[in-house]
């Protein structure tokens, strides 16, 4: 518990080793103050959540509420890698602009990487709310977010190939990899579609959900 701050949006996964890793949102509340930032914290259970290590801070934005991060997404790879995903305008001090952005871990959470890369932006705009799905046997990452590319945000899908692994940019507005129509069914521009979501059946549907 931290005074002053709200602990939000949390997930967790079950790592390979069978360890939980928790993720969450440090959220600030008004009057804001340069003591209390936006972040992202992770914590991990060795015993099925019995007890848990000493939570990690990974990242920290800006104080107010337009320049935070936002929604950790959690994700392991087949080699073990972790990512964790989050929506972040801490970068962005003179614009409303907010981008997709990872940080990894080789050991199963224990240490990340020091600086947020960026995985999918599209400029003056904001992708948020990510979260990453993998289908083996295409080898292929989807991320869904939501995109608010013209008027109200809709569901858009990035595709990365699992081997690269981001290590070809992060995907721009225009750039292929970014599939800007996965819904059959057409909204109207100023219709709000956002806060998607991607999940897998056991028999192989990949299911998106959003508001």
């Amino acid at each position: 518990k931290m005074t002053g701050i709200n602990m939000a949006v949390p997930d967790i996964i079950q790592l390979n080793d069978n360890s939980l890793l928790a993720a969450c949102n440090p959220r600030p509340t008004e009057p804001y103050s340069e003591e209390r930032r936006f972040g992202m914290r992770v914590r991990k259970s060795l015993d099925g959540g019995n007890t848990w290590e000493t939570n990690q801070l990974i990242y920290e934005a800006d104080y107010t509420f337009e320049n935070g991060c936002w929604e950790p997404a959690l994700f392991q790879l087949p080699d073990g890698e972790v990512q964790l995903y989050f929506s972040n305008e801490g970068i962005y001090f003179n614009t409303s602009e907010q981008n997709i952005s990872i940080f990894r871990s080789e050991n199963n959470g224990e240490t990340w990487t020091t600086e947020p890369e960026i995985v999918g932006f599209r400029a003056s705009k904001r992708d948020g709310m990510p979260t990453p799905l993998l289908i083996e046997e295409t080898g292929e990452i989807l991320v869904s977010v939501e995109d608010n590319k013209e008027g109200e945000f809709k569901p858009t899908v990035y595709h990365e190939s699992l081997a690269k692994n981001w290590s070809d940019g992060y995907i721009s507005a225009d750039d292929p990899r970014r599939s800007y129509e996965p819904l059959t069914e057409e909204f109207l521009t100023g219709i709000y579609a956002g806060g998607p979501f991607l999940e897998r059946l056991g028999t192989g549907e990949v299911l998106l959900s959003y508001q």
